[in-house]
């Protein structure tokens, strides 16, 4: 008689306190931003602004926000000044260190002019290492880039190099010191 006891109160159905995985995920609190995980996703979504050329405002974007949201409910996205400030110019960074060891590795090894080539083949490597020296190493070229990274609102000043920054922005400021009076007179005209 107590074995039937037993077995009728395992029948009855009991009320659980013990919430649905669904609902312990829902409720996860935020990855810490130094986590593995919440860099990861950050990284990919500096990528994606970078790769696609999208405005560092596409993180503000309710629709973006809802995107990531339904991905990964856990992850928080910093703002967009972290995208511009902090993520983009070390992606820059980084991009353009392995860009200059390639470049580095291009001279010191592949068109290093050895004893035993022959004359054409010399002379082939002499002209693309003076290309590519008068292409990469020209101020000129530098300062334009510099400025056109100035400009951007993307961008502002912080792809520019260190040493160039007090030059770029000085000559910024002279010239809009110098165009805004000639701008100020055709706004005047209109």
């Amino acid at each position: 008689m107590t074995a039937k006891k037993c077995v009728a109160k395992t029948n009855h159905p009991t009320t659980s306190t013990q919430t649905s995985i669904e609902a312990s995920l829902f409720s996860a609190s935020p990855y810490p931003s130094t986590s593995q995980r919440h860099s990861e996703i950050t990284n990919a979504v500096a990528f994606h602004l970078a790769k696609d050329m999208c405005s560092i405002n596409t993180v503000t974007n309710e629709g973006f926000k809802f995107l990531v949201n339904t991905l990964d409910k856990r992850y928080v996205i910093p703002s967009r000044n972290y995208f511009s400030k902090v993520a983009l110019p070390a992606m820059y960074r980084k991009r353009r260190g392995e860009i200059e060891r390639d470049l580095a590795n291009i001279k010191s090894s592949i068109l290093k002019v050895n004893d035993d080539e022959t004359d054409l083949t010399c002379t082939i490597k002499t002209k693309i290492l003076s290309y590519l020296d008068e292409k990469y190493n020209d101020p000129l070229t530098q300062e334009l880039l510099d400025m056109a990274s100035a400009l951007d609102p993307r961008f502002k000043l912080s792809y520019v190099s260190e040493d160039n920054v007090a030059p770029i922005h000085a000559r910024l400021t002279s010239e809009m010191a110098r165009t805004a009076p000639a701008a100020m007179a055709v706004s005047k005209c209109i």
